[in-house]
């Protein structure tokens, strides 16, 4: 039984690139946690991913996001070749990838009015993320 404050959850994680199947893992333990919706922000081969890999196994509402023309110009990544394949932590693609981690969570918050939770998809969801912390009555934050 999901509580109060976990109903209002919704996750926010970044696709860019044609993502593997560790991330498609990712994005289930996500789905089973049966909270709202996925918050996505996606270059085109990551909205071709979600579109072939993920839509078809869950159930989750997923909504997603582009990023702004202006800001993968200002960040050297617009049209990109490398933007297709997965970057290593501290490569300087993946370094740029993580400024749209914030646009991402603005937007979240704007349109779903809801406690974002971001994550990675190399990250494995057992169960919820409150599970671990005490409220008094008010929502998480």
């Amino acid at each position: 039984m999901v509580s109060g404050a976990e109903k209002d959850l919704v996750f926010s994680v970044l696709a860019f690139g044609y993502l593997g199947d560790s991330a498609k893992v990712s994005s289930k333990s996500i789905d089973n946690l049966r909270l709202g919706a996925i918050h996505v922000m996606v270059d085109k081969a990551g909205a071709d991913w979600i579109d072939k890999e993920i839509r078809p196994v869950v159930s989750s509402r997923i909504v997603l996001y582009e990023p702004r023309e202006s800001d993968l110009k200002r960040l050297s990544l617009a049209n990109a070749i490398s933007m297709t394949h997965y970057s290593d932590f501290g490569q300087e693609r993946f370094i740029r990838l993580t400024a749209f981690k914030w646009d991402l969570i603005h937007r979240t918050l704007r349109d779903s009015k809801s406690n974002v939770f971001f994550s990675d998809l190399d990250v494995i969801w057992l169960s919820l993320p409150t599970t671990d912390f005490e409220t008094d009555n008010e929502s998480v934050v």
